[in-house]
Parts: structure tokens; C-alpha cells; sequence
């Protein structure tokens, strides 16, 4: 059987000042886990929240998720971005909509294959209601040490209360 351990979680204390969130500690586990509840600055919709490994900013990560609004669904791919697309978050005119995000990272340590992430996550607002699944591969065979988590790609802040808890998973 699995065991998991809390190793981390950080919350914003403060809305419009922080743009990124970044955990540097991240153990000799198997697997991460991750679950966040975020609120972003933009203004009818709070951004996307992304993923970059070990402060990488550079076109090596590619993305595509399945996004269901409160009227309508669409998908996308994309490939030689900066960062993954983790979801959309909740914010805008109400400030205590947030988006709820658990998100899957295996064998992050294995230094033979590229980096996968799984993540779903929901919301609803007072413009809409999100539902999303997404997945990013990170296009390096290096261990990951470090995760940075941004809001709309760092171009907004991430609002009072958002936080973000890591989890290390060791496989039995």
C-alpha cells in the first residue's frame, strides 16, 4: 500500500502581490501529489493556473486539455510552450470563487523518461461554472527538484487564501 506525506502547503496572505508559488523541497518519494484551491486577479476570470520544473521558462513543455464551461466544451493542444496548463481559476467580480485542482505527478525523480502531470480541476463562480482535465509533459529526462506554480503564466496575482498543498507518494 502506498503512503503519503504532507511535505508542504503555502497560502496567500495577501491578494495582489504574489504572481508565483514555488516548493524547492521535494523528498526521495515516488510520486507527488498536489492539491490547490486558487482565486486569480484577472478580471471576469482569474487566469490559468501552470506548472514549470526546476525554473525552466524555456519552450519545453507541451499540453492539451478537455474544458467544460457552464454552456460549452472545448479542447486544446499545444506544443513548445513555457509552462502546462493546469486549469482555469476561479476569481474575478467574487472574490470567494475559487478553482479546486488535484493533480497527479509520477515517477518525478526517474531520470530516463520525460515528465509527465495529470490534473483536474473544478469551480464555480458567479460569471460560470469550469470543469477541466489536462495533461503536460515536460520534454526533459532530469529529476525534477523544484515545481513553480503561476497565475496566468506570472501575468497575475493569485488572491488572499489561495493554497497549495504537495503530497509525497512512496510506492509500496
Amino acid at each position: 500500500m502506498p503512503t503519503y506525506s504532507q511535505l508542504a502547503t503555502t497560502t496567500v496572505a495577501t491578494s495582489n502581490t504574489t504572481t508565483s508559488i514555488t516548493f524547492s523541497s521535494l523528498g526521495s518519494y515516488t510520486d507527488l501529489f498536489i492539491i490547490a484551491s486558487t482565486n486569480g486577479s484577472r478580471a471576469t476570470y482569474g487566469g490559468d493556473f501552470h506548472i514549470r520544473f526546476n525554473g525552466d521558462s524555456g519552450s519545453n513543455y507541451n499540453n492539451s486539455f478537455i474544458r467544460s464551461y457552464s454552456t460549452s466544451t472545448n479542447t486544446a493542444s499545444y506544443s513548445s510552450v513555457t509552462e502546462i496548463n493546469l486549469g482555469g481559476t476561479m476569481g474575478g467580480t467574487g472574490t470567494s470563487n475559487f478553482s479546486l485542482y488535484y493533480c497527479f505527478l509520477p515517477n518525478y525523480r526517474n531520470t530516463s523518461i520525460d515528465k509527465t502531470i495529470h490534473a483536474f480541476d473544478a469551480g464555480a463562480g458567479t460569471e460560470f461554472t469550469l470543469q477541466e482535465y489536462s495533461i503536460g509533459r515536460w520534454d526533459n529526462t532530469a529529476a525534477i527538484t523544484s515545481l513553480t506554480f503561476l497565475n496566468g503564466a506570472g501575468t497575475y496575482y493569485f488572491q488572499a487564501g489561495t493554497t497549495i498543498s504537495l503530497y509525497g507518494i512512496l510506492a509500496a
